[in-house]
């Protein structure tokens, strides 16, 4: 917690002006490295007051790495060790959608031995901490609030959360997103990418606010020349690429930094049903407009590659600079309308006993790809990754007929106040800083996330 934190920064500060001894890594003695101590309990045995770890923060102590390797970490660079002030840590925040604990693996004994193979998941579990008390709201749009504004669902607009474009944002006041702290006060390159659900104004063609309707985008009272009037590149993000609603709900279009992507002749009304599209059988759930290559089984891929497109234009373009990328999926929601085949030619759609179980083993190749996104520029030591969920699971009966269970043992599902409507996975992998491998089973929310990752930025809230 923020508590024992400064409480052990203020012991350090009091050994430090003890006069103790600084010494350098190597010269503490094999007792100092025990990683079964605590940093206080190591720097308070007589053999270790001349260690250089006891001037650290707590993320420094750890000697699995070499000192080299450390000093890179934002956390370490106070080290007597460490030269200069290094870079801060790159983050890519990971949101999935109606995804339980039941549903991946590093829960209820799941060990990637569960009905769906996820490697790549598994692969997060083996190399980060897994905190298995997680909790969101119970729904989808109230979590994608309390995510980014560090506060809880109540302090917003409305309880409930900001659903359709045409209703004021959720952020009122003077509150301010965790991306706009990030690029504002600690100089990060920010983006989005996916599913919005925060409300926000549709520009105006007759100078009157405008609601959300069936034919939003041919509406003549909007002016779609003109940017989302809230949206978020007006909350911090320098670059986004969202649909309103993920994949449930018209209008099934993109907006690139708030901007309309479809062209207006591009525009079409699509009525309930399943459409056969290049990639798969895409479903419309309400009808509504959008545009006309519109296919619900594409949306996880297209941002996978808007996800590699920003992440190239901030290495050419801002690589001293830390960045901030917020991907949220469209899995799992409805409808479940896996593709026939990933990227890498995996085959997906029809491999198992349901579309919901098609479109968990999609999810394990999304994640695998945004991790691999990192992994192949290098930037695995200088990055945290963290992947949770807005809600609970879904009850989903034919993949609980045969085994399947979202949210494990737990009462309940989605939109429930029982904890299966709320509790959810929350993995976060920080080579060399977070352990490996490790479980944690302190009670945390994901409005935490915003104080958090502020604080590993040295960015004061």
């Amino acid at each position: 917690t923020m508590r024992s934190v400064k409480t052990l920064l203020l012991f350090l500060s009091f050994l430090s002006v003890m006069g103790l001894a600084r010494g350098s890594a190597e010269d503490c003695p094999a007792s100092c490295e025990n990683q079964g101590l605590t940093i206080h309990a190591q720097c308070s045995l007589a053999e270790c007051s001349s260690c250089d770890i006891c001037t650290c923060r707590p993320y420094c102590y750890q000697n699995d790495k070499p000192w080299e390797t450390k000093c890179n970490w934002n956390n370490c660079k106070g080290c007597s060790e460490c030269g200069a002030p290094k870079k801060k840590p790159n983050i890519l925040l990971i949101f999935a959608d109606d995804v339980g604990t039941g549903d991946i693996p590093g829960y209820w004994g799941n060990d990637n031995n569960g009905i769906v193979d996820m490697p790549n998941i598994y692969d997060l579990v083996n190399k980060g901490t897994t905190f298995t008390d997680a909790h969101s709201t119970p729904l989808c749009a109230s979590s994608r609030y309390v995510l980014l504004s560090g506060n809880y669902q109540h302090r917003g607009r409305l309880p409930g959360g900001s659903w359709d474009l045409g209703n004021p944002i959720q952020f009122i006041g003077n509150q301010t997103s965790i991306a706009q702290v990030l690029r504002d006060e600690g100089g990060y390159h920010t983006a989005m990418m996916g599913k919005w659900h925060m409300g926000g104004l549709i520009p105006s063609a007759t100078g009157k606010t405008s609601t959300r309707t069936t034919d939003s985008l041919s509406n003549p009272n909007n002016n779609w020349t003109l940017p989302l009037v809230e949206g978020p590149q007006t909350v911090g993000f320098d670059s986004s690429l969202i649909s309103d609603q993920g994949i449930q709900k018209y209008p099934y279009c993109f907006f690139r930094d708030g901007f309309l992507t479809t062209p207006l002749d591009d525009v079409r009304v699509w009525d309930r049903g399943t459409y056969t599209m290049p990639l798969g059988q895409s479903m419309i759930l309400q009808k509504g407009e959008g545009t006309t290559g519109w296919d619900s089984t594409a949306y996880n891929m297209i941002l996978v590659n808007e996800t590699n497109r920003f992440l190239d234009d901030h290495m050419e373009n801002r690589p001293d600079d830390p960045f901030f990328a917020y991907v949220a999926l469209g899995a799992a929601h409805v409808p479940h309308t896996p593709p026939d085949y990933y990227m890498d030619g995996t085959k997906v759609a029809g491999e198992r006993q349901t579309p919901f179980l098609d479109i968990m083993k999609e999810l394990d190749l999304v994640v695998g790809s945004l991790v691999k996104s990192i992994e192949d520029r290098g930037l695995a030591d200088d990055t945290i990754i963290i992947l949770t969920s807005d809600n609970g699971g879904l009850k989903n009966q034919d993949s609980q007929d045969v085994g399947h269970y979202s949210s494990g043992p737990l009462r309940s599902r989605k939109g429930s106040i029982y904890e299966g409507g709320h509790r959810v996975p929350f993995i976060i992998r920080h080579d060399g800083v977070f352990p490996a491998k490790e479980r944690r089973d302190h009670l945390i929310g994901i409005n935490d996330i915003f104080a958090t990752l502020c604080e590993i930025a040295g960015v004061d809230v």
